[in-house]
């Protein structure tokens, strides 16, 4: 237990601070170029992250649980090889955002001028930056070097929050693509520093000898093993969400994808916050075990503690909900919390969930862990298609959401039952369920806070 906490702590400490400044970068970007704006820069970031998702095969999972679980020369070996798939990957698929940019345009902005298809062009040089930055923070998470990955974390959302005003101030001018540059100059920063830590600790200088002749088969085949799975399953939640937002602009505007952006973001941001910080520790740790007894002792560890941090996250939310989002964004985003309502109620489910669907991935259970993730992620594109296309309704979205997440965890309590014999302790049981409780009365209590 104080293993976990000690990682959690550390990394949290970070990422949160990062999310602190960043949330000030949301708020000056969003109260000068409003819900329209942040709509545009929704998609942008969509489309980055899509992109990305393809381009890193499914993000570190892959790299992260092959180079934790091998040591020395077959370490060195796995590594070499992901970084050698990494650049191919990131060069070739900022050649096809670049060729498909004027497609894209149309579908998703409902515009195909010069200025949108430069803009979606634009996204080619993060998204490279962006994949090799993944790769060597997959490293340091492999070494354990969760301090510096949280001081880099910290000094990046430095540099978004230096340059956010200039940038809303660029884009209320008509010079949209300065949210590109400012996306570039995050990861930038991020890719140097990272690199910096590896050089001086003597990491990277391995990786790079002789890399153009250290192509292993053997590792490339088990990187697209895992990576085969992950990365179907990323890309299609990612498509979903670039999908949603391309409805919203056609049968709705951009201010209206501004409005679901504060949504999805808020509730996003403080869930990544949690999940991140105690996968960087759980999946590799979990990877490393194999006595049943302790993999059980370590998701009731982890269930235990991420239910009572959900509980007091969460309901502190719920409780504030209108005030965070005057706060972060500005007045014009409060129709926003007819949807986050709903959304923070599903947040619980699936943190607790989190906890019980990574034994999927940490011992290769990837058959089941692609379908689970098809099945959940393609009712969840089915309920928010029907609520903008049948109800025209965001809130909808909400709804079908927390009707998926409660179903999920059902699927992971049978799961972790199923194959390792785990059920929760009584006291974690009931930790949780007292902890929905509660975010239940505080959504009853502040449901009409509109």
């Amino acid at each position: 237990m104080r293993e976990i906490l000690k990682a959690f702590t550390k990394t949290v400490s970070g990422t949160a601070i990062s999310l602190v400044i960043g949330s000030l970068s949301v708020k000056i970007i969003a109260s000068v170029i409003g819900p329209s704006g942040m709509g545009l820069y929704s998609i942008l970031r969509q489309i980055h992250s899509t992109t990305l998702i393809a381009a890193t095969m499914g993000g570190q999972t892959a790299l992260v649980q092959g180079g934790a679980s091998r040591q020395d020369d077959d370490r060195d070996a796995y590594l070499k090889t992901v970084l050698i798939l990494f650049i191919i990957s990131a060069a070739l698929f900022s050649i096809l955002l670049f060729v498909l940019a004027p497609t894209l345009s149309l579908h998703l902005l409902n515009r195909q001028d010069e200025m949108a298809v430069t803009l979606i062009r634009g996204l080619a040089i993060p998204v490279f930056l962006t994949v090799i930055t993944g790769y060597v923070s997959g490293v340091l998470n492999i070494h354990r070097a969760l301090g510096y990955m949280a001081l880099v974390q910290t000094l990046a959302s430095v540099v978004t929050l230096a340059l956010s005003y200039p940038v809303a101030m660029a884009v209320k001018s008509g010079y949209d693509l300065a949210l590109v540059g400012i996306m570039t100059a995050t990861q930038a920063t991020s890719l140097g520093l990272f690199g910096f830590w590896l050089w001086r600790n003597k990491y990277l200088q391995p990786l790079l000898h002789n890399l153009r002749n250290s192509f292993d088969k053997v590792s490339a085949r088990h990187f697209f093993s895992f990576a085969g799975v992950t990365v179907v399953t990323s890309l299609f939640q990612n498509l979903i969400m670039l999908g949603v937002r391309g409805i919203i602009v056609q049968k709705h505007s951009l201010a209206e994808v501004g409005i679901f952006d504060a949504a999805w973001t808020l509730c996003g941001t403080y869930i990544s916050l949690i999940t991140g910080a105690f996968s960087t520790y759980y999946l590799p740790t979990l990877s490393q075990l194999e006595d049943r007894q302790l993999i059980r002792d370590m998701i009731e560890r982890t269930l235990f503690l991420i239910a009572i941090i959900s509980t007091v996250v969460i309901v502190g939310m719920i409780l504030l909900k209108q005030q965070i989002v005057t706060l972060l964004f500005s007045r014009d985003f409060i129709p926003s919390l007819s949807l986050i309502r709903w959304l923070l109620i599903a947040d619980f489910l699936k943190m607790l969930s989190f906890v019980l669907a990574f034994p999927m991935l940490a011992f290769k259970h990837l058959k089941i862990f692609f379908w689970t993730e098809i099945f959940w992620n393609a009712t969840i594109l089915f309920g928010c298609y029907w609520s903008l296309t049948r109800l025209d309704s965001l809130e909808g979205i909400g709804i079908s959401i927390l009707a998926c997440y409660i179903s999920y965890l059902i699927f992971t309590l049978w799961f972790v039952w199923d194959r390792y014999k785990f059920l929760p302790s009584i006291t974690t049981a009931s930790v949780s369920l007292i902890g929905f409780l509660f975010v239940l009365a505080a959504s009853a209590y502040t449901w009409n806070f509109i």
